[in-house]
């Protein structure tokens, strides 16, 4: 199973570049007067943990408390737009934005890294007039209180993943009763037969009991 989700995650960190939803044009940035603007929201179908045993073979699963977020960023080594034309282009060679995030509280579950991670993104965000929307990827909200499952980041040019720094790729909302949310409930408008089926929820002691088990 583990090696099933691992190969399944990179495999959606590849599809990212196939599933332009929307694309357009907007006036250029300082500096890059002879490339247009972009504006990109990408859609993708990926693998998703919705168990406890499916987040072992994660790099990283922490409980995570979100202080506070900061500047975007595209990830090139000086965080600026890579000189290169059209929205296609830009997402078939792993160029993407970032939008860091800060932690008031960061207890891993699951750790796999190699070494110290040193930054946690989300995936897409805005840049000068540039922006890149990448779903179902989750934003987190300040002061929020979660269960993350991080995914490597991208880096560009066909260089691969990295662990310097890490996406956001799975946010389990934790409520005040220490209640993870695993799965949404379904729509009870929900086209087809059968009776729509409930939120998934565990509590934060057995996620910790069963991700110690792994």
């Amino acid at each position: 199973m583990a090696q099933i989700a691992t190969a399944n995650v990179q495999k959606t960190l590849a599809a990212l570049v196939v599933s332009v939803v929307v694309a357009g044009w907007g006036a250029p940035t300082s500096g890059q007067a002879a490339y247009p603007a972009i504006h990109v929201k990408v859609n993708v179908d990926r693998f998703e943990y919705t168990t406890p045993q499916s987040m072992c073979s994660a790099i990283l699963v922490s409980e995570v408390i979100v202080g506070s977020h900061g500047e975007p960023h595209w990830n090139t080594p000086n965080g600026q737009r890579p000189l290169i034309s059209g929205s296609n282009a830009v997402l078939t060679l792993g160029y993407r934005i970032y939008t860091p995030l800060r932690f008031t509280r960061k207890h891993p579950l699951i750790d796999h890294r190699p070494a110290p991670t040193k930054q946690f993104v989300t995936d897409g965000g805005q840049v000068g007039s540039d922006s890149i929307a990448i779903e179902p990827f989750p934003a987190l909200r300040d002061g929020g209180h979660y269960l993350v499952v991080f995914s490597p980041g991208v880096k560009p040019a066909g260089k691969g993943q990295t662990t310097d720094w890490l996406v956001v790729y799975e946010a389990f909302p934790i409520d005040a009763q220490g209640m993870a949310q695993l799965q949404a409930a379904s729509p009870t408008n929900e086209p087809g037969p059968g009776q729509p089926q409930p939120a998934i929820k565990l509590s934060l002691t057995s996620l910790k009991a069963q991700l110690a088990a792994c």
